[in-house]
This record gives C-alpha cells, structure tokens and sequence, in this order.
C-alpha cells in the first residue's frame, strides 16, 4: 500500500487491523493515502500516533526507488504485534 508516497507491505497486519482487513484490502497495491488520513471516511479523522508509528515496521521504501528484496522478506517474517496492542477508538 502506498501511504504520502511510501510503500508499505501490510500483508501480515491485515488480520489484525482493528476494523478487519476488508477496511485496508481494497486499497493493497495501490494509493491509501487519503483512506489512511481519514480512516476511509469522508472527514478528517486521523489514525493515532500509535498507527502511524506502527507504519515503519512495514516500510518498504519510496515510490519509484529501488527496494531491497531482503527487507521486504525481514517484514514478511517478523512477529507481529498482537491485536490487543493496538487500541483505536472513533474518538482518537
């Protein structure tokens, strides 16, 4: 997912997006980035800092630079963060 121009593999956080990953996977391969500020909604309603600091763990690198296959593999193997870390209410 592209997120301001960033490239992220979120592959193995889908399952544990707090709205399900049907809320991110139409957005796989391609632009997220206004879905992301305003949590796929018509206002502006930003993620936590929480999310976007939890965005580094699956960067990738920029649109149209080179991509190192081993971080891509590094990303596809680590442990995720369990699902109960990341707390997201409508109000944050």
């Amino acid at each position: 997912m592209i997120i301001d121009n960033k490239v992220y593999n979120l592959t193995s956080y889908l399952s544990m997006h707090p709205a399900g990953p049907d809320s991110m996977t139409s957005y796989c391969g391609a632009d997220g980035t206004q879905a992301f500020a305003t949590k796929d909604r018509s206002r502006a309603k930003s993620h936590s800092s929480y999310a976007n600091n939890l965005l580094d763990l699956y960067y990738i690198g920029d649109v149209g630079s080179n991509v190192d296959s081993q971080k891509i593999q590094n990303i596809q193997n680590q442990s995720s963060q369990p699902a109960e870390a990341y707390h997201e209410s409508d109000d944050d």
